[in-house]
């Protein structure tokens, strides 16, 4: 067993300048693990991104001052603690695969470092076909990378209207798993439908389920839309659309509204029966939701740190 020391983990934290924890919500269900935010504000523009509500100038992004230096600085800090035995998300809050990284390839040079200092990864992404490129192909250990490919819906040029059409990824990700990579869907955000907001349907569901299905996913990860007020701003007809069924169905919970469990409960429903009859495996991500067989995280931790078991701190 690998003992994290507290103390060293908190002045870990107090120093680092890109390599993070994880945790944005404060969850009790998130397991203990960090982050690297590669970029700042996402060029794909998704019109429920939750990012908008604490990152100034969200809609313009940019790469982050003297990235590499931070990033070679934080690296050996935390592979002297043994943090290194951690996964590590590339990215939560800006997709680490948009059209910046055609240019600076800071999310290359995040995956080279991070593979050789024998951390495990997770890539969160919609645009895996970056992922097929040799580079990257040849910095990734598949048996320390776990690929996260967010799909919400088969036709979902409304709600991302920059990102890769969702059958573009699909279709990366099919070659990935026959290459060897462990690779989940993440139906990130379900969004209801109220007031005029045509979320997924269930038949829309079970459509995607179905793809998803014939190319080999064996774990869908969902969570249920946390609506942002910053959304208004930029696409004031979602944010008000669904405003009155929040505030009906909701709580505000530090710089959101999010759903009541019972309601979380009921838009889960159609995602997980339709993984279940499929044998798929079914996570949720921060949502406190009873559904039998289901895990309240991700697995990601399980399956990226199967070698040895790590003694988690929420600090």
């Amino acid at each position: 067993m690998v003992t994290l020391n507290l103390e060293m983990l908190q002045s870990y934290e107090r120093q680092a300048k890109v390599l993070k924890r994880f945790n944005p919500f404060r969850s009790k269900t998130c397991p203990l693990r960090l982050e690297v935010n590669v970029y700042t504000g996402c060029a794909f523009q998704c019109i429920y991104c939750y990012a908008r509500a604490y990152i100034c100038g969200f809609e313009e992004p940019r790469c982050k001052s003297n990235f590499e230096e931070n990033l070679k600085k934080d690296v050996k800090k935390a592979v002297e603690i043994r943090l290194n035995k951690l996964p590590v998300s590339i990215s939560n809050s800006c997709d680490p695969l948009q059209p910046l990284e055609d240019k600076y390839r800071h999310t290359l040079l995040t995956i080279k470092l991070l593979t050789e200092n024998d951390f495990p990864i997770i890539v969160i992404t919609k645009n895996p076909s970056k992922l097929l490129e040799s580079k990257y192909l040849e910095a990734m250990d598949s048996k320390r990378t776990l690929i996260e490919v967010t799909v919400i819906n088969m036709n979902s040029e409304f709600f991302e209207p920059n990102a890769p059409p969702s059958i573009e990824r699909i279709a990366a990700v099919e070659e990935l798993i026959k290459i060897g990579f462990n690779v989940a869907i993440r139906i990130d955000p379900i969004i209801p439908r109220f007031g005029g907001i045509l979320g997924q349907s269930p038949s829309e569901i079970e459509t995607l389920i179905e793809n998803i299905r014939e190319i080999g996913i064996k774990l869908v990860v969902a969570k249920c839309l946390r609506l942002v007020g910053a959304t208004a701003r930029v696409h004031p007809a979602f944010y008000y659309g669904l405003l009155p069924h929040y505030k009906t169905h909701g709580v505000w919970s530090r710089n959101c509204y999010e759903l009541k469990n019972n309601i979380k409960q009921i838009l889960h429903m159609p995602v997980y029966s339709a993984c279940l009859k499929r044998g798929i495996g079914y996570s949720t991500c921060l949502d406190n939701v009873d559904l039998p067989g289901s895990t309240p995280c991700d697995r990601g931790n399980i399956l990226l740190c199967k070698r040895e078991k790590v003694n988690s701190f929420n600090f």
